[in-house]
């Protein structure tokens, strides 16, 4: 038996993890190896597009990511045989699979709305509902100091000019009131 014919290059782009792609002639990357074995899979690689670890050694993706076509020989030896139900079987197998690694096919997972209590705890909303009316007028809502920022200014300066004129009244009528003082005589001696 004779050894397959060693590719150069072949053993130092099967240790690296990103790959560079060329598709025609345009340059895109580094994916992960692992991306790039589902895009292929997919059909979204074609097996003659170039995958290169370093940028200048190029290899067709057939040739860079020789497992994948473990799947499609099965098809292949299924197809050739007579018995149509190992062909279905093989098939449909192929189907759910690529039914399985196609995440585009699924809900974004990050973009789920979930009704837990839990997850509307962490929205970053106020979580205090605001009482519904019951007989037509409305509850007093509260707004925030950016909504109103002149509310709480106001009210500290009513309050200081109150407290000063109260001051002033009381230093008034200490000062200028005429104070009676009655004379008192005391009897005996």
């Amino acid at each position: 038996m004779s050894e397959p014919e060693q590719v150069p290059g072949a053993e130092r782009a099967e240790r690296s993890f990103a790959l560079y792609l060329r598709q025609d002639g345009e340059v895109s990357g580094p994916y992960p190896r692992g991306l790039l074995e589902r895009y292929l899979e997919l059909g979204r690689i074609r097996p003659d597009d170039e995958l290169s670890a370093d940028g200048v050694e190029w290899q067709t993706a057939e040739m860079h990511l020789p497992g994948i076509s473990a799947l499609e020989q099965l098809l292949r030896t299924h197809s050739a045989q007579e018995d149509s139900d190992e062909r279905n079987w093989a098939h449909e197998r192929h189907r759910a699979r690529l039914r399985w690694i196609n995440e585009r096919d699924s809900e974004d997972r990050r973009r789920a709305q979930g009704t837990s209590a839990l997850e509307n705890q962490r929205s970053g909303r106020d979580r205090r509902e605001v009482p519904l009316p019951v007989d037509g007028r409305p509850h007093f809502i509260p707004a925030g100091p950016e909504e109103r920022p002149w509310v709480h200014t106001c009210g500290v300066s009513i309050v200081a000019i109150l407290i000063l004129a109260i001051l002033g009244v009381g230093v008034c009528l200490w000062m200028f009131v005429p104070r009676f003082v009655p004379h008192i005589r005391l009897l005996g001696g």
